[in-house]
């Protein structure tokens, strides 16, 4: 099955004839593909989830560099001074209990020891 962006599950066919999703030329679409078999039915396992987010020309947030959608809870980076904490850019320094690791360029939470 396919959903996209949150609508309706509909029938997906496997292989070469399946139907295309058209992505629009900005902005996201959201694609979720469900997979099941009716052995693993039978078994009892739930069915697998895929989700993937498609962007072009994305529009972030302003607080955001970089992110994976466009709230100001979707960033990956944050422009400066502000520091990524949480998926947010909202500070410009780490909480105390917590550290800014250069790597990455976010905040990390510090070990309990």
């Amino acid at each position: 099955d396919i959903r996209v962006n949150g609508q309706a599950w509909e029938p997906l066919e496997s292989g070469i004839g399946s139907s295309v999703q058209a992505v629009p030329s900005y902005g996201w679409l959201m694609i979720e593909v469900r997979v099941t078999s009716p052995s693993a039915t039978a078994a009892g396992f739930e069915p697998l989830n895929y989700q993937a987010v498609v962007a072009r020309q994305a529009i972030c947030h302003e607080r955001c560099v970089a992110c994976f959608g466009p709230g100001a809870g979707d960033c990956l980076r944050c422009r400066a001074p502000l520091v990524l904490n949480n998926g947010s850019c909202e500070q410009t320094a780490c909480p105390p209990d917590s550290y800014f690791e250069w790597d990455s360029f976010q905040c990390r939470r510090c070990h309990a020891s």
